[in-house]
């Protein structure tokens, strides 16, 4: 399985670290901030999609508890 789009790819202004630097954390969603938090992706997800995945796992876990 192939990399996928990542942070990499994206354009400068869209990548969150340098977004963070420049409009403040703020700024930027939740599963951006952790996306800067982990660093990496895995082989098959990127980052960013990682922290998306993780973010909603940690709201449906919540769901189910409450």
């Amino acid at each position: 399985m192939g990399r996928t789009n990542g942070v990499r790819e994206m354009l400068p202004d869209e990548q969150p670290r340098e977004r963070m630097l420049t409009w403040g954390s703020a700024q930027l969603k939740t599963s951006e901030l952790i996306a800067i938090l982990l660093n990496t992706g895995t082989e098959g997800e990127s980052v960013i999609k990682l922290s998306e995945r993780l973010l909603a796992k940690e709201a449906e876990n919540a769901f189910i508890q409450a």
